[in-house]
């Protein structure tokens, strides 16, 4: 049972191989129903994972009938259609297990009606018919919650109205002892729970009850038992973000229309598109290559042999000096590009080489239009129509993600599947968008438009892995601005997603494939001269820090930037210094030395101690000779040179502080006696 769904995918795909799998969905679902049971949750969490996998990817239509409407089905297909007659019985059996597992977690429960086939039906005699106790509340809840979301109409229709009804009753019939008595009242607080719940729908469907829900908000106000107004209060807060909030007004697998009669689009069909084009992109195969060390430094350094240090000496040593970005210089030429040893991972070389050396070779097929299979062409159809690409960016801006709205992996790693599989084709469509979404204007709509923007950027970068140097010139060309128009806009809001857009942009990458986004990060606080606000220079030490994903591969790089930091540490603004100071300890923390190792490349603790305990020194001189402020009359002034020197002690003391000291002791004394 715990394998299946890590094969689901590869059952519900029809391919040339493997025709009949789909044959199996009906019987596999029905099979793994015995597994919700109440005696033993392991089993239900189980199953559940099962039939969720399943469901994730095939839609529950009966289409049946179309045996009789089509021709030019398989033998395979017409089997698939009439099984799909079964999904009624599915779901009904499905329906009587949850049930009855809820009903065996109350113990406060009457006899639910369950005779009516019908599923509608089932649900609401189930909901509105039964009484439950705290312990049984959470599950039934969650399904009142999932069922609102899918079709509000039908289920507000025959749900809210009784539900109404009868907290209305149980009002007229018992007033004062609701007003008054603080004793729980099993069956009103249950039917305020479901309230709160059924307000959760979208708020258009909502508005046709309003005389009836605001009877029920006008009445129970005053109540005075904690649960029951607990629930009032969470339907207040539920009703006020339906009306505020934006919703899909359809929850689906396809776009398609899955009325009767199925002429022109098929439902089993679609589960293999569904599966194929969006679900799981089919990679091209990799090409890889096996070589030794030596075979690999020859390579790298043709004139200047390198020793190979036998012994297990971790940290910097010559035969490692390759795999860093120092002294890196992209090649030329495609096949030297293609002939490169990159190694993603960045434990490579730290400790000790293998006999073997085995990585990717750095070349990809991509599909093209004439050679991608049919599958894959329905996609390449999808993406390069203009109007899709904004579609799906509109309707990904307010997407949630288990209620939160946040920068999603899922649609990250889509589009790097899209940018890897695909190349450059679908880039213009894109980068129209993408300054689109930057330069949204709307205020409900800008934060979620960078995060959108940010999630399709980190897939550019991540999808171009095994791109051309020609490609990869084209691209670059048209993202720098684009990344520049970024970072000169900053928000309190949006530099969080740019932060993650960048982390999942070079996260497991050699930092020599990522060599022109990491140039493009330092030139945001080394080269760019003009910071624009504090916060945006702010945003920009933040964006730096991102680089840590990298760790001791790019010594040259830490050492520029706290070259360049420490000249910055009595900055005039507090946020600027505090996340300088940041970065510099992050420069400094892979001077680690191990057992037996050494560090000779990275930025030296010792010798940036040395130079603050100078400077703070000398910082403290001038603080004590100098008054900070000065008062001639009635004008203030505070002294330019002062404040300097108070700002470097500040944060000469942070950073400090912020560093794991692995200096010799006498370090810190000088430092204590200093302060």
């Amino acid at each position: 049972m715990k394998c299946l769904p890590g094969i689901v995918r590869q059952i519900v795909r029809q391919t040339s191989n493997y025709s009949e799998g789909q044959t199996y969905i009906l019987p596999l679902m029905m099979s793994v129903l015995p597994g919700i049971n109440s005696n033993d949750f392991e089993k239900t969490a189980v199953t559940l994972e099962v039939l969720d996998a399943i469901l994730k990817l095939v839609p529950c239509i009966d289409c049946s009938s179309v045996v009789h409407s089509r021709n030019g089905l398989t033998g395979i297909e017409k089997q698939v259609c009439l099984s799909t007659a079964q999904f009624e019985d599915f779901i009904t059996d499905f329906l009587n297990r949850i049930f009855q597992m809820i009903s065996m977690r109350s113990t406060e429960m009457s006899d639910a009606a369950m005779s009516n086939n019908r599923i509608r039906n089932k649900i609401t005699e189930f909901l509105t018919g039964t009484l439950f106790s705290p312990k049984a509340r959470k599950f039934v809840e969650s399904l009142v919650r999932a069922i609102v979301k899918t079709n509000p109409i039908e289920i507000l229709k025959y749900l809210l109205p009784q539900t109404c009804e009868h907290i209305e009753n149980i009002m007229n019939n018992s007033l004062t002892t609701m007003l008054m008595d603080q004793r729980d009242d099993i069956e009103f607080t249950w039917h305020l729970i479901l309230f709160s719940e059924l307000v959760c729908a979208r708020g258009d469907t909502l508005l046709i009850y309003k005389q009836m829900i605001m009877s029920v908000f006008l009445r129970c106000i005053h109540v005075v038992h904690k649960d029951a107004y607990e629930a009032i209060a969470m339907a207040a807060k539920n009703l006020l973000k339906s009306l505020s909030d934006l919703y899909p007004i359809d929850y689906r697998l396809s776009v398609e229309n899955i009325e009767e009669p199925f002429i022109d689009f098929l439902p089993i069909r679609y589960a293999v598109i569904g599966v194929t084009a969006l679900c799981r992109l089919q990679k091209p195969p990799r090409i890889y290559m096996e070589k030794s060390i030596d075979e690999i430094l020859r390579h790298v350094r043709q004139h200047s042999p390198i020793i190979i240090d036998e012994k297990c000496y971790p940290g910097d040593r010559e035969d490692n000096l390759w795999v860093t970005i120092n002294n890196y210089k992209p090649p030329d030429i495609q096949i030297e590009w293609e002939q490169t040893c990159f190694l993603d991972k960045p434990f490579h070389g730290y400790y000790k080489w293998p006999n073997v050396i085995k990585y990717c070779m750095n070349k990809r097929v991509r599909y093209t239009r004439d050679t991608m299979p049919e599958q894959v062409a329905i996609l390449y159809d999808r993406f390069i129509d203009k109007n899709f690409v904004i579609q799906l960016a509109q309707s990904s801006i307010f997407e949630e993600d288990e209620g939160d709205i946040d920068f999603s992996k899922n649609r990250f790693q889509m589009y790097k599947s899209l940018f890897r599989n695909f190349g450059l084709v679908f880039v213009e469509n894109f980068m129209e968008q993408l300054y689109a979404l930057i330069r949204e204007t709307t205020s409900e709509k800008q934060n979620g438009s960078h995060r959108v923007a940010a999630e399709i950027t980190a897939g550019m970068i991540r999808g171009s892995k095994y791109w051309t140097l020609e490609m990869l010139d084209e691209l670059w060309k048209q993202l720098k601005p684009f990344l520049t128009e970024v970072c000169n806009n900053f928000s309190p809001e949006n530099r969080y997603y740019w932060g993650l857009c960048f982390k999942h942009g070079m996260e497991n990458q050699d930092p020599r494939r990522m060599h022109r986004l990491i140039d493009f990060i330092c030139s945001l606080v080394i080269t760019n001269q003009t910071m624009g606000t504090t916060f945006n220079e702010t945003s920009r030490w933040y964006l730096v820090e991102e680089l840590r994903t990298f760790q001791w591969r790019i010594p040259s790089i830490w050492c520029a930037i706290n070259d360049h930091a420490k000249t910055l540490l009595d900055h005039p603004f507090k946020t600027v210094r505090e996340n300088i100071a940041d970065v510099l300890s992050m420069s400094l923390s892979f001077d680690t030395i191990l057992p037996n190792g050494k560090s000779t490349r990275h930025p030296n603790i010792d010798q940036f101690i040395d130079s603050i305990c100078k400077r703070l020194h000398q910082a403290i001189e001038v603080y004590e000779k100098t008054p900070l402020v000065n008062i001639s009359g009635q004008v203030v002034e505070i002294d330019f040179e002062a404040h300097k020197a108070l700002n470097l002690i500040e944060t000469g003391t942070y950073a400090m502080f912020d560093i794991d000291i692995k200096s010799e002791a006498h370090h810190f004394i000088v430092f204590c006696q200093l302060i």
